[in-house]
């Protein structure tokens, strides 16, 4: 008694252009809110909200809440007009920072940001008699600028960035981001 096999029928083989291709996924896009916390040069507080989708927009306020109530102004050797100042040893820092941007999302985890707007930096001494005076050439107000990272894990993520005030001040701040 002889076997005979029978020849298993041959596949063809799936083009190309045959293969099913995925159907895309509209991007989830969502807004983000999150506390951010200068602290260099000087501590400060603020809030971040944005938009997140392929391109995502943001704005960012951040203050150290200080009026520094500057009556006069000097300069840091000391110089009021043509006369020195006494000074108590007492200074004030007083600093704001509105900014707004775009977020360039890269990936699920990555979003680099950067943005543009107002910062104020304004230094203040208390004279022998108990009033404000300016430092001039050391307080800036101007053009603020920022740039920065974020790291997104789910629903959470944390950003750092550094921010210029006029380009004279540097500074730095961090935070958690919170996505709905």
């Amino acid at each position: 008694m002889t076997v005979t096999e029978t020849p298993e029928p041959v596949k063809e083989p799936v083009l190309p252009e045959k293969r099913p291709r995925p159907v895309p996924q509209p991007r989830q896009a969502d807004i983000l809110f999150a506390p951010a916390i200068g602290f260099i040069p000087e501590l400060s507080y603020g809030l971040m909200a944005g938009y997140v989708g392929k391109i995502g927009v943001y704005g960012k306020f951040r203050s150290n809440f200080v009026k520094t109530g500057a009556t006069y102004d000097c300069t840091s050797d000391g110089m009021s007009g043509s006369d020195y100042i006494w000074t108590s040893g007492n200074a004030k820092v007083s600093s704001l920072s509105v900014t707004a941007g775009a977020l360039f999302p890269i990936g699920k985890t990555l979003i680099p940001y950067a943005g543009i707007g107002y910062a104020k930096r304004e230094l203040a001494w208390e004279d022998d008699v108990g009033t404000w005076a300016r430092v001039k050439d050391a307080s800036v107000s101007g053009i603020g600028m920022e740039a920065g990272l974020m790291l997104r894990f789910g629903l959470f993520s944390v950003h750092a960035g550094v921010n210029t005030a006029g380009f004279k001040n540097l500074g730095a701040d961090a935070g958690v981001a919170l996505f709905f």
